[in-house]
């Protein structure tokens, strides 16, 4: 079947792109040829009236209406995942040849991350689509449904015609239910679908590092990360070699994994860090970031620690879901 699929923007987030990575290479193994829908944002035109004054007055670099994907992060994503091309609003055309539309993973129904697109995320431009409209580990990220009650009419609408639905979050199952009358399981986010080799792989051509250090992956700047990475370092007299993402990443997705990889421990406040920790046996200390979500790392400590059998448990959903009984 040919599969496209709709996920947050591809941009600077390490975790956001190897869930979509992981998500293909799973369904190119179960025969499918998925296409992931390459929406990038647009910047809001206040912003970008604001930033074009600034070029004029002050002769700053003026801002882009049209977000682009960074380096080290575009190398990655043109050679590693199919993707339509660059689009910047989702349309009835991006359903032609489609077997099944697929929504997931991370926070993709989460309504702070795309209020503008979110009934797109349950397939609003989909129209009268005729093939498996589903969702896989998808998130809304919190406990709670954050939209408005106009958004979640709109959401409703388009809600009912998916089918089946698997949520990344035991709390999800319960949104679901509560707020828009459909049915959901859980399933482990699209990174645990691959075992660890898999990203040693795509590392291997980084050398290694041998001397001995801590891998701080950190999302925001707060007093209690660096509290704490003082403390693992006086603790255990290692360095520490932060990273971040965003617009201030330098580090390439392989060279990324790479300092995983090669890292005594790991501190990190992010979700897919967490994972990646996990998946190669990295002693982590995760911080919770709870304007983040704090929902997925309560969850993340509740999967056990039989990988093998999330990874069977996600691809028998994606198996069954895609099988021609549904169609």
């Amino acid at each position: 079947m040919k599969v496209a699929i709709v996920t947050q923007p591809l941009m600077a987030n390490y975790g956001g792109i190897l869930q979509n990575y992981a998500l293909q290479q799973v369904l190119k193994q179960l025969g499918h040829e998925p296409v992931t829908i390459d929406w990038l944002p647009t910047t809001p035109l206040k912003w970008y009236l604001r930033g074009l004054l600034r070029m004029i007055v002050k002769g700053v670099p003026y801002r882009r209406l049209f977000c682009v994907r960074s380096e080290p992060f575009e190398t990655f994503v043109r050679s590693r995942l199919n993707l339509t091309p660059t689009v910047r609003c989702y349309r009835k055309s991006l359903t032609k040849g489609m077997d099944a539309l697929l929504a997931g993973s991370d926070q993709v129904w989460r309504p702070g991350y795309s209020p503008r697109l979110l009934p797109d995320m349950f397939f609003r431009f989909a129209g009268d689509f005729r093939g498996i409209r589903m969702a896989y580990a998808a998130s809304f990220g919190t406990d709670r449904w954050e939209a408005s009650p106009s958004l979640k009419a709109q959401c409703l609408r388009y809600a009912k015609a998916i089918h089946p639905v698997s949520v990344r979050e035991q709390t999800g199952i319960d949104i679901c239910r509560q707020e828009l009358g459909i049915a959901a399981v859980q399933m482990p986010d699209p990174v645990f679908l691959l075992p660890a080799a898999a990203y040693l792989d795509l590392c291997a051509g980084i050398p290694r590092t041998e001397e001995p250090y801590i891998a701080a992956y950190i999302l925001d700047d707060r007093e209690e990360v660096d509290a704490q990475l003082a403390r693992t370092a006086a603790e255990s007299g290692l360095p520490i070699r932060r990273c971040t993402a965003g617009k201030d990443a330098t580090l390439s997705v392989e060279e990324w994994l790479a300092l995983f990889r090669d890292a005594k421990e790991v501190v990190t406040d992010s979700f897919h860090g967490s994972v990646i920790a996990r998946l190669l046996d990295k002693k982590c200390t995760t911080l919770c970031n709870e304007q983040r979500g704090k929902t997925r790392f309560d969850e993340l400590n509740r999967l056990g620690t039989d990988l093998e059998a999330l990874r069977q448990k996600g691809l028998s959903f994606l198996r069954d879901a895609l099988s021609h009984n549904n169609e």
